[in-house]
């Protein structure tokens, strides 16, 4: 969902600042709070159900961040699912 023009700015930056934060978490493996965010929470369920390999799950996650981040920036409130980005790398590996 995009978020409104009238979205004040800090809303924005504060959510690009989470899931940065999130992101940066679950790359070192270690998430050491016990309190989460509902879009959190969907977002390490859909990673769960994502077929992914441990071997590139750095990369992966890395990769997913830029793409987070920028779906962020443009405009949208809410983070972009793992399943979508994941479902998007695979369609432009299998075109290219």
């Amino acid at each position: 969902m995009r978020s409104s023009e009238t979205e004040p700015v800090y809303e924005r930056e504060l959510m690009l600042s989470q899931f940065n934060r999130f992101i940066q978490d679950l790359l070192r493996d270690h998430v050491s709070r016990n309190c989460f965010c509902a879009w959190e929470i969907e977002l390490l369920v859909d990673l769960q159900d994502c077929p992914l390999r441990e071997a590139g799950r750095r990369s992966t996650l890395l990769q997913y961040q830029k793409a987070g981040l920028r779906h962020l920036a443009s405009g949208f409130s809410t983070p972009l699912k793992f399943s979508e980005f994941f479902q998007q790398r695979g369609a432009k590996a299998k075109s290219g």
